[in-house]
């Protein structure tokens, strides 16, 4: 049986698959069947490469190989580690801010009670001085009768 070019088409676009895949999608699209030694003489006739690929499933490139653990190609499997490691400096970043706010907010309220204490202690003093001591402990018995 000839290679017709519909054939040749179908060899060319699975060529990634290897010669037992080819021979797959050509009984699949066609229905010619073909062994897998006569894909491979077709296919060196042609100049086309039986390496298998396989296809990236994030950006779609044919690669020799995907990373055994992530099923990505070596560039997509090294843009998710990077992907990771930001959303981590992100998480830990989030969270510093979080604890430098919480120490500035206990800095800023023993500050502002330190400054109310202050503050009373000064106006008590002053009117210590003003009314003097016994003046004021006078009022203080006078208002308890």
């Amino acid at each position: 049986m000839r290679w017709t070019d519909e054939q040749d088409d179908v060899l060319i676009a699975h060529a990634h698959l290897g010669p037992e895949g080819c021979c797959e999608a050509l009984a699949a699209e066609t229905g010619a069947v073909r062994t897998p030694q006569s894909v491979q003489r077709r296919a060196s006739r042609l100049g086309v490469s039986m390496a298998r690929m396989e296809e990236c499933p994030r950006c779609g490139q044919l690669r020799p190989s995907l990373n055994g653990d992530t099923g990505l190609c070596e560039t997509c499997h090294m843009g998710q580690l990077a992907d990771r490691q930001a959303a981590e400096r992100a998480e830990l970043s989030r969270k510093l801010e979080a604890i430098k706010r919480g120490a500035d907010d206990d800095f800023e309220r023993e500050k502002r009670r330190y400054n109310c204490n202050r503050q009373a202690n000064r106006r008590l003093k002053m009117r210590l001085e003003k009314y003097g001591e016994d003046s004021v402990k006078l009022s203080k018995g006078l208002s308890n009768a």
